[in-house]
C-alpha cells in the first residue's frame, strides 16, 4: 500500500508527484483502452490521494519545525491551516497553501474540493449507471464527462504543474530553518 512520504525531506514530496504522474498516465491509457469504469475510478482515486498528499506534508512539516503540534495528525488543509492560525504563526508555506485553496481558480482550491467531496455522503451517492427501480442506492447517474473526462483529467495534470511549483516555492522556506 501506500506509504508516508518521507516528511524530513523534499524527496518524499518528489515520491508522491512521480507517483501520480504516473498514475494519471495509466488512467490517460485506461481512458483510451476504455479499461473498466470501476479501475480508471481507482487510478482517479489514488492520483488525487497522492497529489493531496503533497500539501499535506509540506504543512505537516511545518508544524514540526515550527513546533505547532496540534497539527501531527490532522489531514485536511483547511484543519491544519487552522493550527497555524490558532497558534498565532505566520508561516509562509502555510500561507502559501491557504492562498492557493481560497483561490477558486487555483487547482489547489479544486483539488481540495475533490478530496472533501470524496468523503462526504452525497459523494457516495454518484453511480456509474442510471438509477433502476430494482436497486435504491442507485440515487442518480455520474455525468460521464465530469468524471474521467479529458477536463477532468486535465485538471489533474495541471495540480501536478501546481503542487510541483509550490513544493519549489516552500524549499527555501525549509532551508532557512
Amino acid at each position: 500500500m501506500a506509504r508516508k512520504p518521507r516528511d524530513a525531506e523534499s524527496g518524499g514530496l518528489r515520491e508522491r508527484l512521480y507517483f501520480a504522474r504516473l498514475l494519471l498516465d495509466e488512467l490517460d491509457q485506461g481512458v483510451v483502452r476504455q479499461d473498466p469504469r470501476a479501475r480508471l475510478l481507482a487510478l482517479r482515486g489514488a492520483v488525487l490521494s497522492h497529489l493531496y498528499a503533497v500539501p499535506v506534508a509540506l504543512l505537516r512539516r511545518s508544524a514540526a519545525r515550527y513546533q505547532v503540534h496540534e497539527a501531527g495528525d490532522l489531514i485536511s488543509l483547511g484543519a491544519l491551516a487552522r493550527t497555524f492560525e490558532d497558534a498565532g504563526m505566520d508561516v509562509p508555506e502555510a500561507r502559501l497553501v491557504e492562498q492557493a485553496r481560497q483561490n477558486p481558480d487555483d487547482p489547489l482550491a479544486w483539488l481540495d474540493e475533490q478530496m472533501l467531496a470524496g468523503f462526504d455522503s452525497p459523494g457516495l451517492a454518484l453511480r456509474p449507471e442510471p438509477p433502476s427501480e430494482n436497486n435504491d442506492l442507485l440515487m442518480r447517474a455520474e455525468d460521464e464527462d465530469r468524471m474521467l473526462g479529458e477536463q477532468d483529467r486535465a485538471r489533474m495534470r495541471d495540480c501536478l504543474d501546481r503542487l510541483e511549483r509550490l513544493r519549489r516555492d516552500c524549499e527555501p522556506h525549509g532551508e532557512e530553518w
